[in-house]
Order: structure tokens, then sequence, then C-alpha cells
């Protein structure tokens, strides 16, 4: 996907244009699409000289110096974007954050853009707000703002901003008629938030995937409790996937979760595996639990029920591999990272649609991928972020934006971790070391890590077998490749490869290897061992 777009926002000031920005800005790069923000403001306040008088009289339309001053820094920002976009060949989106009110200036933004790449396509984003509580907590926000942070007096501040918002309503105009007419013209605009939605001439994968977020869009203030299954046998072994229930250390978090969650009445959303259900009945057994196979854990294959250790030691090259490159690298028959990524897209969806409080119970790598979301991490940075079990991340969205905690329960008590506002900070995380092992609850038992046996009996068995003798590294070399075999549900044989690529060996040399794979595996019938899909 190459396609590059610019997001071009209408709006008066306090209309919740820079808020809806940001949403939408932390939601493409989730779905890695490399987006970012121009605030025209931020390049006046850049550009002009410390001292320079920008109160209302500013943004007066009657004064042309200042507005052609104006129009100028618009189009260095938009150029900066342009650049932006530019830089390669992949696909991009940058959103122009301005006022933008005059049909003059949507046609200089969009002339510009043409003239610089006929390619690139524009969507103008118009936010209108006739909530006098919403404007008059955005104006709240902007009084806390950079253009006011030196002003002592905040009633003078106050009266200077709406000073300069009624010579922004001298000359607004909505988007017109004869815009809407133009097929170039596409246009989304979003009433009081998101209320309601109209669009035009929409076209194109990027413009759909925005309207269709913005359909899900509230403002509405909610927790969001987002936590681990509470502690299950297969974790006292270090064990990786299964499917079993919980201990007694699990049942008692479970209990302790519904005391913690419970003030907050908020919808059930769990993970269709045992330990999971078990632990949301626990917590709210009073309450519907919705059961989404989304929220299963990570598919790790072939290595079900192993630890680490074992991995490490049976198939050097996977381990290895998967260390390489945690993000991309996919376990044979299972998942990889970018793969669960994709498939809680929905998730994502649901949660920004959701008015109420929600908790989710679900799994590590699931609880990393959506708490990425919310704290707008970088993708590369999800991987490491540690999710320890008897712990639950409260996530609070509200108009200001997403604040965070981490509590742990310590058998006793639920404790706010002090340390997580150092480890994590918006943009990726900042940490070197790890607090907690695979399994933060329980010592290990060194004479347990290979002596449960697989809940999918000798067929898995030889293809690890298989596995080891196989050279891995021709198929995972640091991308998003399946699995060379995949196992069909239902028949004895292993199918062709969905997809093969190698930057290293020839078709025909990783076609012969795999001949020779598949010939080891004849015979043998993977089961699902009644685990749950």
């Amino acid at each position: 996907m190459n396609e590059r777009l610019v997001v071009v926002l209408i709006g008066l000031p306090a209309r919740g244009k820079s808020y809806i920005s940001k949403k939408l800005v932390r939601y493409l790069n989730w779905l890695q699409i490399p987006s970012r923000i121009f605030n025209v403001g931020q390049t006046r306040r850049h550009i002009s000289a410390k001292g320079d008088n920008q109160d209302a009289s500013f943004f007066s339309p009657e004064n042309t110096n200042y507005t052609h001053l104006r129009d100028e820094w618009a189009i260095q920002t938009l150029e900066a974007l342009l650049e932006f976009l530019s830089s390669d060949n992949n696909g991009k989106v940058g959103v122009l954050d301005a006022t933008n009110t005059t049909v003059a200036r949507r046609k200089l933004v969009l002339n510009t853009i043409e003239e610089h790449d006929p390619s690139i396509k524009v969507l103008f984003l118009e936010s209108i707000c006739n909530d006098l509580e919403l404007i008059s907590n955005n104006i709240n926000l902007k009084l806390e703002g950079p253009d006011y942070a030196d002003m002592t007096d905040k009633e003078q501040a106050r009266k200077d901003f709406l000073e300069r918002l009624a010579n922004y309503e001298k000359v607004y105009e909505t988007i017109t008629p004869e815009e809407e007419n133009n097929p170039k013209f596409q246009f989304l605009q979003i009433i009081n938030v998101g209320k309601k939605i109209t669009t035009g001439n929409i076209s194109g994968f990027l413009p759909s995937q925005i309207v269709y977020y913005f359909l899900n869009f509230n403002l509405k203030p909610r927790r969001i409790f987002i936590t681990r299954h509470g502690e299950s046998i297969d974790n006292t072994f270090g064990k990786i996937g299964g499917d079993y229930t919980l201990t007694s250390n699990g049942k008692n978090y479970a209990k302790a979760l519904k005391n913690f969650v419970a003030q907050y009445d908020p919808v059930i959303i769990s993970s269709t595996l045992h330990r999971c259900v078990e632990t949301a009945l626990i917590a709210s057994p009073d309450k519907n639990i919705n059961q989404v196979s989304t929220l299963n854990q990570q598919n790790v294959g072939v290595f079900d029920s192993m630890t680490y250790d074992e991995i490490a030691t049976k198939y050097p090259e996977h381990y290895q591999a998967r260390i390489s490159n945690k993000l991309y690298y996919r376990y044979p028959q299972g998942e990889s990272y970018m793969d669960v990524l994709i498939r809680l897209k929905s998730i994502i969806n649901e949660l920004e649609r959701e008015t109420s409080n929600v908790l989710v119970v679900t799994h590590r790598v699931i609880c990393r991928i959506l708490i990425g979301y919310f704290l707008n991490l970088a993708k590369e940075d999800i991987v490491d972020l540690d999710v320890p079990l008897s712990c639950c991340w409260v996530i609070d969205v509200g108009i200001r934006g997403i604040t965070w905690s981490l509590w742990e329960w310590d058998s006793k008590e639920w404790k706010e971790k002090e340390w997580t506002g150092k480890k994590v900070e918006e943009g990726g995380v900042r940490w070197g070391e790890r607090r907690y092992s695979v399994v933060p609850t329980v010592m290990r038992n060194p004479s347990s890590s290979s002596g449960s046996s697989s809940s999918t009996g000798d067929g898995r068995e030889a293809v690890r077998e298989a596995l080891g003798s196989f050279n891995s590294s021709k198929v995972l070399n640091g991308s998003a490749i399946r699995s060379s075999f995949i196992y069909d549900s239902g028949r004895d044989n292993i199918r062709e490869p969905l997809r093969m690529s190698s930057n290293k060996e020839s078709p025909t040399e990783m076609e012969s290897e795999l001949s020779g794979l598949r010939e080891k595996l004849k015979g043998f019938r993977i089961e699902s061992g009644g685990r749950r899909k």
C-alpha cells in the first residue's frame, strides 16, 4: 500500500480539531501507516520573533498584512508535510492542523498539493461544533495551551481568545455546495465530535479507513481495564500456549479483580480460553461475559505447551529468529505479533465505539498490543512492554486525551506501581531491564519444564522433530512470511505453502528442502486436543 494522503482540517478554534487529529494519527500509526501532524500554530510560534504581539488583533481579517503572513506560514507547514510524504514511496498520511476556514485558503492548499504531486490524495476533515458545553471545555483547554501559558491574568486571556474566535467567525465558510460538487474534493464532516457524520466523494483505502474509524468515535469519558487472566497451571511451569485452568493464586487474583472494578460496573470482554473465561466469571459472576476469539492468545503453533528453554535447546534457530525480530517472527503454524495486531483491529474499533467502562481479560501479547495503542507506543517497543500477572492496566479516556496507571495485587491489597511513570512514556518504552520473569508470581520448578505432555499428542512432536532439522533462516528472514507448511484442519496431510520468500536461496533449493520436510511428516495427523480455536 503506497497511497499517500493529506488530511486538511477545517474548523473554528476550540472545535476539537487538534484532539481529533491526535486520535486519528494514533490509530493510523497503530495500523502501521506512518502518520504525522503538522500544526500551523506551532509554525507561527516557532517563526515569530520573541515578543511579537499575537493577541486577538493579529487574527483580524481586516489586517491584510497579518492575513498574508498567516497564509505564508500555512504553506510553509504544508511544504514540510509534503516533504514528509515524498521522502519515500511508502504509504503515509500527513495531517494539516489549521483552521482553513475560508474557501480561498482551502483552494490555495489544494492547488499547492496538486502542483507538488497530483498523485497525492486530499481529504478535508471539518469539525463543526454547536454544543456550548463542549465549546466551553475546549476554550478552557485552549487557555492552558502555549498561546496563553505565560499570561497570569486568566480572565484577560479568556477575553483575548473570545475576540480571536470572533475574528475567525467573521470569515468562516463551511464546506460549500461548489466544493462538494468537485469530484477531487473528498470531505468528512464531524458534527459535535461524532454525533453526526457527513461524507462526500470518498474513494481509496486510506480515506475509507478514516471514515470507518470516525464512525466508531465518541468523546464520552470512560475507564478501560486491561488485564491478563489469573495465574494458570501452565504459568507455573513457564509454558506458552495451552488452555489450562487457574491455580489457587489465579482464582485469588480474580476475586481481587472483582473488588477492584466493581464500582465502575464495566462491560466484560474476554478471550474464549478457559483461564480468561474463568477469571472473568469470578471477577463478575452476575454479568454476561462477552467471549471474543479475537482476544485469544498469540498462536504459537507447534511450540504450544513448551517452555522457552525447551525451544532454545531443541530449536535454537527458531529461538534466535524470534529474539532477533520479535515483531515479525511467525511461529511455525502460528502467528507473529503483526498477525495479532491486524486481527485486533476490530477490538480497537469496538473499544473506541463503547461508551461504558470496559474490563478486557486476555493474554500477555494481546495486552501489549492494546496498551501500545492507547499509549501511542512505537510498534518496536510494544514487544518488550512488561505485562505481568496479577496486574491491571487502567486507561482513562476523556476529552483531555488519555491517562493511565498500572496497579498490582500483592495478595493483600492493590498498589499503584510507582515505577510505571518513569518506565513508560508516550512515544516509546523507556526502560532497560525486565522486572519480571516469564512467570512473575511463581518460582519455576526445573524438573517440570519438560515433564508435562502436550495436549496435541504425537503429531505435534513429529512436526517439532522435522522442524529441528529444517533450516529456518531460509524462511524466517525478518519479514512477515507465512509458515512454510500449514496444517489443514480435517485432512491428514500438510498443505502447500501459502507464500514463500527468500533473499538468499533459490525457489528450487527451498522446494527441495521442503519436499524432504513433507516426507518426514507423512503419516502424522495433528489433533486439536479439544483446544478452543
